[in-house]
């Protein structure tokens, strides 16, 4: 039954080269003053930052001879066509300056995260760390880092191009079996790390389609993730109508087709182990998803409830396969009902005597075909038929 639910995951771009009429940076002041051009990778829309929704980040700069304090510790906003910061910098003569900056936010809103942040002007080169970060209850913030090295009066203007700092997933959901009418109310994702550390880039972010045309989120340029931990339950945000069937085609519940909202979760970097299916409770080794679903059998108006067995909808526990999550990454995971519908989540509470190992929720019904041979009824006398 394993093999009958198909996962189709599509690691997209997160962070997509800027084109000029993407290009939201515009120079802040004249002369020397230090002025930012402003990139942030396209990844969707509503709940990601990308070019036309970031208004706002912190900066810290970091000048060579730094010996007692930051060159630049400031909110950086935009107002109107501008970004501005106060007080105005203005170029050092000779020394060069490195930059960081953070940013975060929810639906447009900026988010302010600089107290999750630990920065440094160690030896006049800097950095900053994202120390014991915990993804928020709804997976709902989107985190963005970016670095400038080696600037200087005859840069001009600072690109500061903004990576993602976590993952995106996105799901979808189809039936491929006649037989079956399927209604998703709910997906939940269960058992993933919550709370990491990211040591900030130690060079430039540059857009990474210009650096390997986008083969990977790691490397030169890129913060690393490390120490992982924690178990989180996140319920992904539901655009589906319920009532409605599944059919082969994709049902798509990340976007809000009334505005175009793509909500996806926004989740920890990390390397994800599918659920050991015997497990659960307190005890739930590895990763699922829990779909919350209705099942029914038959064509026509003659149809079956399969699933559950009383109420409309209950949850069925599906494997997350064994991955790498990356940084700036969206994963769509597509669930595909043909003859499998996952198992059930855990032994019932109920039963006395429960089974440890989940069940099928779907399970064919199989006819044996056995023919009795007849049987010797015996001789029953002789026939007199007449003269």
């Amino acid at each position: 039954m394993k093999k009958s639910i198909f996962f189709a995951a599509l690691a997209a771009a997160a962070v997509a080269m800027p084109s000029c009429s993407n290009d939201e940076g515009v120079e802040v002041n004249q002369g020397d003053a230090i002025k930012f051009n402003v990139f942030a990778g396209k990844t969707s829309r509503a709940v990601a930052i990308e070019n036309n929704t970031i208004s706002q980040f912190h900066i810290w700069g970091v000048a060579a001879n730094n010996t007692g304090d930051f060159f630049m510790n400031c909110d950086v906003k935009k107002e109107g066509d501008l970004w501005t910061y106060s007080p105005t910098k203005f170029w050092p003569q000779s020394n060069k300056v490195n930059f960081f900056g953070i940013s975060a936010g929810r639906d447009g809103n900026y988010v302010d995260i600089t107290d999750k942040v630990t920065p440094n002007y160690t030896g006049g080169v800097g950095g900053f760390a994202l120390n014991n970060y915990t993804v928020v209850e709804d997976a709902d913030l989107d985190v963005l880092y970016a670095a400038f090295f080696n600037a200087h009066k005859a840069t001009g203007t600072v690109p500061m191009n903004f990576h993602h700092a976590l993952t995106q997933l996105a799901f979808g959901a189809k039936c491929t079996n006649a037989d079956l009418t399927i209604r998703i109310k709910s997906i939940r994702v269960q058992n993933i790390a919550n709370q990491g550390t990211m040591a900030g880039p130690t060079s430039e972010t540059k857009s990474w389609l210009s650096v390997d045309n986008g083969t990977d989120t790691e490397g030169d340029g890129w913060g690393v993730w490390s120490g992982q931990t924690g178990s989180a339950t996140y319920t992904a945000p539901f655009f589906g109508n319920p009532s409605a069937p599944l059919t082969e085609a994709v049902a798509n519940y990340s976007i809000d087709t009334t505005n175009g909202k793509n909500n996806c979760l926004m989740v920890l970097p990390q390397a994800v182990t599918a659920w050991d299916a015997v497990s659960h409770g307190a005890n739930l080794v590895g990763s699922r998803f829990l779909i919350s679903c209705q099942i029914l059998s038959g064509e026509g108006t003659s149809k079956t409830q399969i699933w559950p067995a009383s109420g409309d909808y209950a949850e069925v526990a599906i494997p997350v396969p064994a991955i790498t999550w990356k940084q700036g990454k969206r994963y769509v995971y597509n669930f595909n009902f043909n003859k499998g519908a996952g198992y059930t989540p855990d032994p019932d509470p109920e039963d006395p005597n429960p089974d440890p190992k989940p069940q099928p929720v779907l399970k064919d019904v199989k006819i044996k075909v056995t023919v009795d041979e007849f049987q010797n009824g015996g001789t029953i006398g002789d026939f007199n038929l007449g003269d």
